[in-house]
């Protein structure tokens, strides 16, 4: 007996190794290669389309939590946006407004946001990209901390930038958001990236290119709704 449990639990972890189940649920995103990652993603958010938070809530928020995870590496690959504007030591970086919150525990912490109310016109087309990398999906930035997200103000940065001021990246950056969703449980929409994409590249965005390369793969997500209101 204790052979056959022995070899069926063999049986089940190469099945979950083989699967691809290992790679897009528990392996170290930092080690998936570029086509690992967008497989990962896309297999992912085809389960959190379809998963309610309210009647599978433990599931939701396993896929949420990893998908999360996975985005995080895929902005890695664009990182010199942040490294660049950084590096310039721009004082609006001051924008960012820290305040206090309490956990679920009870114990305090700090966070960091934008005002609602940012007016974006008042601001430079660098510093807003950079503001744009955490508004999506949060994150710690240099110096100032924990940034919360703010997809709705992202959005009204990038309109901003597309049509006041027709600026590349922006460009690029809102077909991110196509490609990958305004949020993690958001539905994708990968022919509008492409337009996007090929846009920004016109006008010198050679980061495009990455995200073009294995973007045909999205269309698999095509004609799949998602169950969160909203999305």
């Amino acid at each position: 007996m204790d052979t056959i449990l022995i070899a069926a639990a063999v049986i089940g972890v190469l099945w979950f190794v083989l699967s691809g189940k290992y790679r897009a649920e528990v392996q170290d995103a930092q080690t998936l290669k570029p086509e690992q990652l967008e497989d990962s993603i896309i297999e992912l958010k085809r389960k959190i389309l379809v998963t309610s938070a309210y009647s599978a809530e433990s599931e939701y928020k396993r896929l949420y939590y990893r998908l999360k995870e996975l985005m995080m590496q895929v902005l890695e690959r664009h990182k010199h946006y942040l490294l660049d504007f950084e590096a310039s030591g721009d004082l609006q970086r001051r924008q960012f407004q820290s305040y206090q919150y309490h956990d679920a525990q009870g114990m305090t912490l700090t966070g960091h946001g934008l005002p609602r109310d940012l007016e974006p016109s008042r601001h430079d087309p660098k510093f807003l990209l950079y503001a744009c990398f955490f508004l999506w999906q949060g994150g710690n930035a240099k110096d100032i901390g924990n940034v919360d997200e703010n997809p709705d103000l992202m959005l009204k940065i990038l309109d901003y930038l597309i049509e006041e001021k027709d600026y590349g990246p922006a460009i690029f950056f809102k077909g991110m958001i196509k490609k990958y969703g305004k949020k993690v449980y958001s539905e994708c929409y990968p022919e509008e990236a492409r337009k996007l994409f090929i846009k920004s590249q016109s006008v010198g965005v050679g980061a495009a290119a990455i995200e073009l390369a294995q973007l045909d793969k999205y269309r698999q997500l095509e004609g799949i709704k998602s169950v969160h209101l909203g999305e």
